[in-house]
């Protein structure tokens, strides 16, 4: 479930890299996109989506972010990336059944502070 997610990264990854914001609406979605950086975003597409696809994609077209479909062998994550993906996108599906690590592998990539220079 996104619950168990989001808390399973957050445990994993630490509160100051890892924050989730749970959208059950278009409007919170982008509410909350608008001050995220860097901007990943996690659809759990292991349950259906919390509202139409439609509304996602006009969100998501607007924002430069990676968006990472957790579920992405599930139906809903089919859709999502056959609607979101392609090779000019940062849009990666990734499959429940290899795990969380790829997952949060990806979140640190995108969260990594620089070493400063000594």
């Amino acid at each position: 479930s996104t619950p168990m997610l989001a808390n399973r990264l957050q445990a994993a990854l630490g509160a100051e890299l890892f924050t989730s914001y749970l959208a059950p609406t278009a409007e919170m979605c982008a509410r909350i996109l608008g001050g995220l950086q860097p901007p990943i975003v996690i659809i759990d597409a292991t349950s259906d989506l919390p509202f139409p696809l439609d509304e996602l994609v006009g969100l998501m077209r607007r924002r430069e972010a990676l968006l990472l479909v957790w579920g992405a062998d599930s139906e809903t994550g089919e859709r999502v990336l056959e609607v979101l993906g392609g090779p000019h996108t940062s849009t990666i599906g990734l499959r429940p059944i290899d795990g969380a690590e790829p997952l949060m592998d990806y979140v640190l990539s995108r969260t990594a502070q620089p070493e400063p220079d000594r």
